[in-house]
């Protein structure tokens, strides 16, 4: 058990961690300008084989002669119910092992995939405890990787796949979309963010509606899935990760809310580390910062009234204030 962590809290986050990596969060900022290689093609054809057994599942079920509606209901959950998987994450921890859906637990081991793992923490939340953040304090973050041009969590595909779907059932199955938002306001606000970890996501948010665009889209021109003329599903062409993400899954670009205790945490951390934070954001800072105006001005259209007002929760502009860069990284891998 961690120290300090009661048996009923360390109940509860077992709990927590037994859906997919959704109650999971992130760190961008974190040696940002230390390269991560693009994991885009091995990840995109990893989604091929999920998408290939998901419609050879739907057609058995099918017998290719199910209405449209119904193919695509099933499909649906058969994506999901593959993507989704629980799957135990080796090598990252007792506990931080848990949480993860199976194509997430895949970015999380395969060797091809280059990642920030954090697995010793080290990230921006470090100096949470248990009783600080049951999730952060216990956990840490999941990792960084660099998927289809874009730095993001392995959190985030689990979004979109889980989370999307949930989308999509809130939804109606795509018919009333405000559903589906206020529910990942919902989630964000209970199990998958603040009741759990301290932290409000927007690029959680970002993720989900992704996925969700992606369950409404499947059986029409705009997936990769559709319906063949004999009515079984067919795949038409293969699926690419830069067509359906964009980077306000990135947590940098798209920045967190947080509780009193997270943030305070954050924010003592930092400036502990203010050398580092503010060499290195001086030279990601203004090309990050124009792109979040761009990604905060696009997201208001997927948020509902309930939605947290935005926060500047790490005041690097002011943090860094004054420093120059010396055009180098400190910290290395």
């Amino acid at each position: 058990m961690s120290p300090g962590l009661p048996l009923l809290a360390l109940m509860w986050l077992c709990g927590a961690l037994s859906t997919p990596a959704r109650a999971y969060e992130t760190d961008q900022i974190t040696d940002r300008l230390v390269e991560l290689q693009d994991s885009g093609i091995v990840a995109d054809d990893e989604v091929d084989r999920i998408l290939a057994a998901a419609l050879e599942q739907t057609n058995r079920q099918t017998g290719c002669h199910s209405s449209v509606k119904e193919t695509r209901r099933l499909l649906a959950e058969s994506i999901y119910d593959i993507a989704s998987f629980p799957t135990y994450v080796h090598g990252r921890g007792e506990l931080a092992g848990l949480g993860y859906g199976a194509y997430a637990a895949w970015l999380e081991t395969d060797a091809r995939v280059d990642r920030r793992p954090f697995v010793k923490f080290g990230d921006i939340y470090d100096l949470l405890r248990p009783t600080d953040s049951l999730v952060l304090g216990t956990v840490g973050v999941c990792s960084t990787i660099h998927l289809a041009g874009i730095l993001m969590g392995t959190d985030k595909p689990d979004h979109f796949w889980s989370q999307g779907y949930e989308y999509f059932l809130a939804s109606r199955r795509g018919r009333a979309d405000e559903r589906a938002m206020r529910w990942g306001t919902l989630s964000e606000r209970g199990q998958y963010g603040l009741a759990t970890s301290g932290v409000f996501s927007y690029a959680d948010l970002a993720a989900n509606w992704e996925g969700y665009q992606f369950y409404k889209a499947l059986l029409t021109e705009d997936s990769p899935l559709e319906l063949g003329e004999d009515g079984c599903v067919v795949q038409t062409r293969p699926f690419r990760w830069v067509d359906w993400i964009t980077d306000a899954v990135d947590e940098a670009v798209n920045p967190p809310n947080y509780g009193k205790v997270v943030r305070a945490a954050v924010q003592e951390r930092l400036l502990s580390e203010r050398d580092n934070v503010c060499q290195a954001y001086t030279t990601w800072g203004p090309e990050v910062m124009r792109r979040r105006a761009q990604v905060v001005a696009e997201q208001a259209s997927q948020l509902v009234p309930t939605t947290p007002p935005r926060l500047d929760e790490w005041q690097l502009d002011s943090l860094c204030k004054g420093y120059e860069s010396t055009n180098t990284v400190s910290r290395t891998r």
